[in-house]
């Protein structure tokens, strides 16, 4: 008996499906939300050009080990004081690569301006 309990205990350990019930909730490559967090602290556009943002949207796609990623939102830009009235809303998608599970890196930018003039 002891023999089986310890088996069943060896098999469930070893099983991805039922170990990674509780997954890594900081890890880049499962956590939507820690993958946002990590793009706008880390990204120098996100430091120093864009503000708050809304409708966020991630979308996620893998390539046999490649991990790639879309991130979407409508965003506004830091502007300086004599540029007041001009719009400052910005489509935002931000696409790249989860390079580790505790970095990922922006490959391309696409800016829209939400309104004219």
């Amino acid at each position: 008996m002891k023999r089986c309990v310890f088996a069943v205990a060896l098999l469930i350990s070893l099983s991805p499906g039922l170990a990674g019930a509780q997954q890594d909730t900081t890890s880049l490559a499962v956590s939507d939300s820690a993958l946002i967090r990590h793009i706008r602290t880390a990204e120098p556009l996100f430091r120093t050009v864009l503000g708050s943002c809304t409708g966020q949207s991630l979308d996620r796609s893998r390539s046999g080990s490649h991990l790639s990623f879309v991130y979407r939102a409508t965003c506004a830009i830091r502007r300086p004081p004599s540029e007041a009235g001009a719009c400052a809303r910005y489509l935002i998608e931000a696409s790249g690569a989860i390079d580790s599970p505790t970095w990922a890196s922006v490959r391309e930018w696409r800016l829209k301006l939400e309104c004219s003039a």
